[in-house]
């Protein structure tokens, strides 16, 4: 029986894309958007990728938080068992808080974990997760507003939100 591959390292990346023109929101001006990438690394050299959006600000935090923190409880550790990670790491994050900046970070490393599986065992995500479908149903935001942009602009895109998701598309 093959032995299962250990995970040999956890690495964070903070990355900040800024916006060619800031964008206002309902309660700020956005400039960048930050987000944080996770490889994760097997004795036998296959990486997982996963990442995650911080927002606006939080990227480096949140990848010294999973670098200085979450690596070292998994380095050494299976490489194929994400749900018990997963568990694992909830659990021992209880008086933490078990949302926003921790989920988020916890997030991208289960993402890097998956796609480390899908690796492994040369199956596509879906097929993990026990997915069958050939479409799978989306969702979108938007009313984000740029200074100078006509408010006729949001309306219209309102609009035509509002009319995909009445005839079951999501647009």
């Amino acid at each position: 029986m093959p032995v299962s591959p250990t995970i040999r390292s956890v690495k964070a990346t903070p990355v900040a894309v800024p916006l060619a023109v800031p964008t206002r929101i309902a309660t700020r001006e956005v400039v960048a958007r930050e987000f944080v990438l996770v490889e994760i690394e097997t004795d036998d050299g296959v990486t997982g990728v996963g990442y995650t959006y911080t927002g606006t600000t939080g990227g480096r935090l949140c990848s010294t938080f999973i670098d200085d923190y979450v690596a070292p409880r998994l380095v050494g550790g299976p490489a194929l068992a994400p749900e018990r990670v997963w568990a694992a790491l909830f659990q021992e994050h209880l008086l933490i808080g078990r949302h926003g900046f921790l989920l988020r970070a916890l997030s991208a490393v289960d993402i890097a974990l998956w796609d480390l599986m899908g690796k492994v065992t040369d199956q596509p995500l879906y097929r993990l997760l026990g997915g069958f479908r050939d479409a799978v149903p989306a969702c979108t935001s938007g009313g984000y507003y740029r200074a100078g942009d006509p408010l006729e602009n949001i309306e219209r895109e309102f609009t035509l939100l509002s009319a995909n998701s009445r005839d079951g598309r999501r647009g």
